[in-house]
């Protein structure tokens, strides 16, 4: 299948996994005047769902961008390209409004400088960092990483995109095998856990697409999830069914909207809310805190805990989708102008230095012989 034929189901999933974190957050409105709770329903098992779809997807996505073998470089500038800029933003806004008024803080936010730099360089951490939806990018973060590695070292190594996926379901494997590794060291924890099975499944969805010798990739990694399902304990055991929902509901995303020709109305909505998916995921924390607080200032009566949370969740998109039409959009444009659309050259691979040197000694060699008399 062709980039542009998934595009329309990619930005779907982005949408639909957006908006059920949103609602899964939806308290934030309600929590001062209603005693009911989403977190406490029976939606509990599945809520924020959504972050491993995202996973998925991101897997899937980083497969199908790494696909024409970018450079390594190429791919990072990309990447901060895409995260830094507004998430940094969104950061700082956490911290200038403690500033201006302590009480106005995200969840346990301390102003200390540790922390604070984790948060900026997108560092594991124990607990959240100063933006609290970010330590989903903490995850991210490190994928992108092993992305770049991987495009450094092995990029035209025909089978080293299938051995990437099994890379990327054994530090999946490995969380569940060892779990409590973020006591030890959050590094660890990040890196080995069930989380890394999301991106394994959406990597592995686009290689097995592409044939040749990832074609029978996706049985593999689906087999080592099932393997994970069965050794794991109850709380990793649970992540695990979670995933393997996240990728069979991108999956299947991708095979009903491989014949779609046109979406219709709602469908080019649904796009809109997707491509606007991460400016919404950053800002709707605060879109929700803030309406959630002046609900609870006008002492509103419990009855409306669902019409609030309805107009809440609404907001939230409107004002995340006008982000990105005012300031993520423009200024990945702006930045794309000023030369960030990727470094060149990029870094060389161990590969193309081993033959720059061996071009360059037998040049010499060559060279010593026709000056020898």
């Amino acid at each position: 299948m062709m980039q542009a034929a998934r595009n329309v189901p990619i930005q779907w999933l982005r949408a639909l996994a957006a908006l059920e974190v949103m609602v899964w957050h939806s308290d934030l409105l309600t929590k001062r005047f209603s005693d009911a709770s989403i977190q406490d329903s029976l939606y509990r098992p599945f809520g924020g769902v959504g972050v491993e779809v995202f996973f998925v997807v991101s897997g899937f996505l980083m497969a199908l961008v790494t696909a024409g073998r970018p450079g390594a470089a190429s791919f990072v500038a990309g990447r901060v390209r895409r995260l830094v800029p507004l998430y940094w933003a969104f950061t700082s806004l956490v911290i200038l409004a403690f500033v201006i008024n302590p009480r106005w803080h995200l969840a346990d936010f301390e102003p200390a400088f540790a922390p604070i730099a984790s948060a900026y360089l997108f560092l594991p951490q124990t607990g959240f960092p100063v933006l609290p939806v970010g330590w989903t990018l903490e995850y991210e973060v490190l994928f992108y990483a092993l992305v770049a590695g991987f495009l450094l070292l092995a990029p035209a190594w025909k089978p080293g995109r299938a051995a990437f996926a099994l890379l990327l379901a054994g530090l999946g494997l490995l969380g569940v095998l060892f779990p409590g590794l973020d006591t030890v060291s959050p590094w660890l924890g990040h890196l080995a856990t069930p989380y890394f099975f999301g991106f394994a499944l959406g990597w592995s969805l686009q290689v097995a697409g592409e044939g040749g010798p990832g074609a029978a990739i996706l049985p593999v990694v689906s087999a080592m999830l099932a393997a994970a399902a069965l050794l794991a304990g109850p709380e990793a055991g649970h992540l695990v069914w979670r995933i393997a929902l996240a990728g069979l509901l991108v999956a299947l995303a991708m095979r009903l909207g491989a014949g779609l020709a046109a979406p219709g109305r709602g469908g080019r909505w649904l796009a809109t809310v997707g491509e606007a998916s991460y400016s919404i995921y950053l800002s709707h924390w605060f879109v929700l805190s803030i309406v959630g607080k002046l609900a609870g200032a006008a002492d509103l009566p419990a009855g409306a805990d669902v019409p609030l949370r309805i107009a809440g969740c609404l907001l939230a998109v409107i004002v995340g989708t006008g982000l990105y039409r005012l300031v993520e959009h423009p200024l990945d444009r702006r930045l794309r102008r000023l030369g960030w659309r990727g470094l060149r050259p990029s870094l060389p691979t161990p590969a193309a230095l081993l033959t720059y040197l061996g071009t360059r000694v037998a040049r010499s060699d060559l060279t010593e012989r026709v000056r020898r008399p």
